[in-house]
């Protein structure tokens, strides 16, 4: 008989006699005390033996049980989970994702999981791979996957770092949360804040059209007096030409907003321009408010659109007029500066080099602090609706950006504002 025809607890036995045999100091003479002692430690330890397989047993049935119950939530769980390895290879999935790629688990597994993700955003998701370390993980991101391949959906991901030793070294755990209604909800909520916007934009196109036909109005009605003169009224109809281009300016801007129409930026003289355009901004603001430009005697020369800058000052000094209660000044003064390296900590949007500076200071009320916090947000205004909108800030901030140094403005209740 070998020793494979008898069964476990025979071969169990056998081994057990022969490593006995192999004992050199097994003692040839027991007496029946010590036997009986054997017998009684024996008795113990076979008790024992019982009590640790009955543990043994119960560990090794809720192991099963908590194994069981963690395969339930893992792929019962409203999101996916994945464990990537290093190469972002699936060495496994649950059922939630294996529903939102629309790709069997099985199949799923050993796949890259780039090729459930839209290609213009496999870049970021790598980038975000990289960044998942054994103590630490990165913030998730939103990108489009892909279910079967082909259909989209917008996904938020976010990792974990899993085992670092053994055979799970490298591995990594994925989480990836179906978020498409909220993305439509935040489109449809960014779509509505445009047509908003958009409304406010043509209130204030309806508002500076309104100004520009008031000055045409205006003047031919004062040339068209008896006793107007020649001279007053050729002055009144290069007046009258001046508005109806700045209307024709301003469309052409709209059309430079929806992208269709380039500005046209070339070298100017930003005195000679604004100089020449003083009378029709004193008409503009009024009689009662004294308008004075102050410059150097060097060129200020800078690239620029001269309508988009006659824009710009027009709408500060607008506003600088409605700033004032009844009677004041308004004060536009240049000034060529250099700007250098340094400057740029003062934000993003700075650069180094000569620029030609361009101030407005009027003597009016001030702006509050909760007024300064919004001043350059696009189409916001503190007036009412029927006034039109504050100055073109979201214009200004932009050419002033892309022409010289960020815009700053001091604007404090009681005190002058520039």
């Amino acid at each position: 008989m070998t020793e494979n025809d008898h069964t476990p607890e025979q071969r169990l036995r056998l081994r057990a006699q022969a490593r006995l045999a192999q004992v050199e100091d097994v003692p040839a003479d027991i007496s029946s005390d010590e036997i009986q002692s054997l017998l009684l430690e024996l008795q113990i330890h076979h008790v024992e033996l019982e009590i640790q397989n009955e543990e043994l047993l119960k560990t090794q049935a809720d192991l099963e049980a908590s194994r069981d119950s963690y395969a339930q939530l893992f792929d019962l769980a409203p999101v996916g989970y994945v464990t990537l390895d290093k190469g972002l290879v699936i060495v496994n999935a649950n059922l939630q994702a294996s529903t939102l790629m629309g790709t069997e688990r099985l199949t799923l597994v050993g796949s890259r999981i780039t090729d459930f993700i839209r290609p213009e955003d496999q870049d970021a998701f790598y980038l975000f791979s990289r960044k998942i370390l054994p103590d630490s993980s990165p913030p998730p991101i939103e990108i489009v996957m892909l279910r079967q391949k082909q259909f989209s959906f917008d996904a938020q991901v976010s990792g974990a770092p899993g085992v670092q030793t053994g055979s799970g070294a490298g591995l990594w755990s994925c989480t990836i949360s179906d978020v498409s209604a909220l993305a439509t909800a935040k489109r449809e909520k960014l779509r509505s804040e445009r047509l908003a916007s958009i409304g406010l934009l043509a209130g204030g196109v309806a508002h500076h059209f309104n100004n520009g036909m008031q000055v045409i109005l205006g003047f031919t009605e004062l040339a068209m007096q008896p006793d107007c003169s020649f001279r007053d009224r050729e002055e009144f109809l290069v007046d009258i030409q001046k508005s109806a281009e700045h209307a024709t300016e301003l469309t052409r801007r709209l059309l430079a907003f929806g992208q269709r129409q380039l500005l046209q930026p070339k070298p100017i003289d930003l005195a000679t321009i604004i100089r020449e355009h003083i009378p029709m901004l004193r008409r503009m603001i009024g009689e009662n408010i004294s308008l004075e430009l102050t410059s150097q005697e060097k060129p200020h020369t800078v690239n620029a659109d001269p309508a988009e800058i006659m824009h710009i000052l027009s709408n500060l000094c607008l506003n600088a007029r409605d700033a004032l209660p009844d009677r004041g000044r308004v004060d536009i003064s240049l000034e060529n500066v250099s700007v250098d390296d340094s400057a740029q900590a003062s934000g993003p949007s700075a650069k180094s080099g000569r620029f030609v500076r361009l101030k407005v200071r009027d003597s009016g009320v001030g702006m509050s602090e909760e007024t300064r916090r919004h001043a350059f947000e696009p189409f916001y205004t503190t007036k009412p609706i029927a006034d039109g909108p504050e100055w073109d800030s979201q214009v200004f901030t932009e050419r002033s950006c892309s022409m010289a140094e960020p815009s700053r403005f001091k604007a404090l209740p009681g005190v002058e504002p520039r």
